[in-house]
């Protein structure tokens, strides 16, 4: 993914179901509150540039390191590792 791509609300809470993770799950591993995961799968679409969401950085890297990646070309998808949902 690219500094500038969106990402989108719907994508953060797929991510979260492929993982089998609650909210507070993905807050923990985020280092977020339980509330802001909640505001960001609400919003519609993000744009990453450096600096300007660390919240959203913190939700996708926690997600990264759990075998979950987020795409955004051609659309909004996510690639996830065979370990991400076998080898829990």
């Amino acid at each position: 993914m690219t500094p500038n791509s969106p990402v989108t609300g719907k994508q953060i809470t797929a991510a979260r179901a492929a993982l089998a993770w609650t909210r507070d799950e993905l807050a923990d591993k985020s280092g977020l509150h339980p509330s802001s995961i909640r505001h960001y799968e609400r919003r519609n679409r993000f744009e990453r540039r450096a600096g300007a969401n660390y919240g959203l950085r913190r939700i996708t890297q926690a997600c990264a390191d759990a075998g979950v990646t987020f795409n955004t070309e051609p659309e909004p998808g996510l690639s996830i590792s065979w370990s991400a949902i076998h080898g829990r």
